[in-house]
């Protein structure tokens, strides 16, 4: 595999001892290799580009199933909405 030339090339040794730049590194978007021995053995890559949610994320409710009680009947119930779900005929 062939990386960029632009890319630093951080010791793990060093990266041991400078976590906390190397990952503020990451974040403000570069991309950097972790060598052992001048052999890369990782790649540190700034994370992926937030997606934005809405106003309402997390604020959400679960709703049931189903109406009513299942009698008993609950594997029946999961296994036709793995089908598909009840309304399906």
């Amino acid at each position: 595999m062939r990386y960029c030339l632009n890319m630093e090339t951080v010791p793990i040794h060093q990266l041991k001892q400078q976590l906390s730049r190397v990952i503020a590194a990451a974040e403000s978007g570069e991309t950097l290799l972790v060598t052992r021995h001048k052999q890369v053995v990782a790649r540190i890559v700034p994370p992926e580009p937030h997606v934005h949610t809405g106003s309402r994320f997390g604020h959400g409710s679960i709703q049931p199933l189903l109406k009513g009680a299942t009698r008993g009947r609950y594997l029946d119930v999961i296994a036709d909405d793995r089908r598909g779900g009840l309304d399906n005929g």
